[in-house]
């Protein structure tokens, strides 16, 4: 093999290391993610897409609901909280040269709450709505091309961070 040959053929496998791996979402590509998060009151679901803006940068949609209730002194109080917002991701793949199973990313959400709290005496109806903003960091562990583990800290309303299932298509 000619010494042109060589370098071509490792070139290409350079190249198609980075264009196939999976931890990278290419511009135009999409991710579904659902799971539930971990926080002191209650346990959030949610359910969000992420869309490639870039090879590091991702822009999605994402929704979130979270019901907390406790007996306190014989009362019975329930908290709801549902959240609309969305989430800018910065993907550190490339950066940190990760191997392709992985993805590692941090970021901001930026979403609109509705909070409504009520007791069983009918005494506390509390309702809250407004835009909150928070940061993020998490990681993604690809045991196939399409599938994902991911979990993730901060975010939205959940204040310990959350856990789910990637599938990226």
């Amino acid at each position: 093999m000619t010494m042109k040959k060589i370098v071509f053929v490792c070139l290409l496998a350079f190249i198609s290391s980075y264009t196939m791996a999976q931890g990278t979402l290419p511009e135009g590509g999409k991710r579904i993610n659902a799971g539930f998060g971990f926080s002191s009151f209650g346990t959030p679901v949610y359910a969000g897409l992420d869309f490639g803006l870039t090879d590091e940068i991702t822009l999605g949609p994402q929704i979130s609901y979270r019901n907390y209730s406790q007996r306190f002194l014989g009362v019975r109080f329930e908290q709801d909280l549902i959240l609309i917002g969305v989430n800018l991701d910065y993907h550190f793949n490339t950066l940190l040269e990760l191997p392709r199973e992985f993805d590692l990313y941090a970021g901001v959400h930026l979403g609109y709450f509705i909070w409504s709290d009520t007791d069983d005496n009918g005494f506390a109806d509390l309702e809250s709505s407004g835009f909150g903003a928070s940061l993020q960091v998490g990681g993604r562990y690809f045991f196939s091309d399409e599938w994902a583990l991911n979990l993730e800290l901060g975010g939205g309303t959940v204040s310990g961070g959350k856990i789910g299932i990637t599938y990226q298509f």
